[in-house]
């Protein structure tokens, strides 16, 4: 599938799930797009994730997103981390080497009311989303009680440690300026994190970074 084409997709190794008659077949890490009816799904992959350091996994070494991992068929790059002021900053290259954008997983006192991640790029709204659950401030959410429900999730969201830090099943919906532009939710039985890219005004190969990103 052509990464130009992929406005619906997953990251993942499975080119078929597992059913009642046969093992999952798998193949390389890659942005995938979900293809064929339920009982005949397939994931069709449009991007190999390719790390920068075979040791180290992705969002500690960078990686590239590459069409078929030969010569002349790059992407995009994504560099090692920067980080600063409480936040993880991933720069992302085109095919020549200069800079479309960035992801980053935001600063920990917004993470109770924003989603971690977002995106930027030159010149543009910030691609931000909020937990649908999230109206107000952190302290006006503490006072209408919230913030003792959330006092069990506080740690993996407040932590570095999980580099997605938002496993739950809910839907997430990015927007810029107010306009949404990309969607994550599970897809179908098979349970795989589906995004949707909704407006060009989002680079999709930003959205391949961060959903790589999120997937570890």
């Amino acid at each position: 599938m052509p990464w130009e084409q992929a406005d619906r997709f997953t990251v993942g190794a499975v080119d078929r799930p597992a059913t009642l008659r046969r093992k999952a077949v798998t193949g390389p890490r890659a942005v995938r797009v979900p293809c064929g009816s339920q009982l005949k799904r397939f994931f069709a992959p449009s991007a190999l994730v390719l790390p920068a350091d075979a040791s180290a996994p992705p969002s500690a070494a960078g990686f590239r997103l590459d069409q078929d991992g030969t010569a002349g068929h790059l992407i995009c790059s994504v560099d090692a981390p920067q980080d600063g002021n409480g936040e993880r900053r991933y720069r992302v290259r085109d095919d020549r080497g200069e800079e479309i954008g960035s992801v980053c997983r935001g600063q920990v006192q917004k993470r109770l009311v924003q989603h971690p991640w977002r995106i930027e790029q030159p010149g543009l709204p910030p691609v931000v989303a909020r937990y649908h659950w999230a109206k107000g401030t952190p302290k006006e959410i503490i006072e209408r009680g919230v913030g003792n429900v959330l006092g069990s999730v506080a740690d993996s969201l407040l932590s570095f440690g999980a580099e997605g830090g938002d496993s739950s099943p809910r839907p997430v919906t990015w927007r810029a300026a107010g306009t949404a532009v990309m969607t994550c939710e599970w897809g179908d039985d098979y349970g795989y994190k589906a995004y949707t890219l909704l407006s060009a005004i989002l680079d999709r190969r930003l959205a391949f970074a961060l959903a790589v990103l999120r997937d570890e």
